[in-house]
């Protein structure tokens, strides 16, 4: 699993989760993340740690994946479609604030 970090400090995205993914594992990056966030942000850090909010992009085979996400907490906010050259069907956007 690894996050990364966007452009605003405040979110990051999680990748490297599957349908294989145990939700435990998940949780317990969410837990280290949220350890994490409650450190005191200095402006001009760059760190990258202390995002409030976490995303996860699912594909259209990863529907336990889905379901975990959603079991954690997270929310679907957006479906959008694949890039050209992949099979058709649409991408998730789960967020979750931690």
């Amino acid at each position: 699993m690894k996050k990364t970090n966007t452009a605003c400090c405040a979110l990051a995205q999680l990748s490297g989760l599957d349908n294989d993914t145990p939700v435990e594992e998940i949780m317990s990056e969410l837990l280290k993340l949220k350890e994490e966030s409650a450190q005191e942000f200095i402006p001009g850090d760059t760190s990258g740690l202390g995002q409030k909010a976490i995303f996860v992009i699912t594909t259209p085979s990863e529907e336990n994946l889905e379901n975990k996400l959603k079991v954690i907490g997270f929310k679907e906010i957006h479906q959008f479609e694949r890039r050209n050259g992949y099979p058709e069907g649409l991408l998730k956007m789960y967020i979750i604030n931690i």
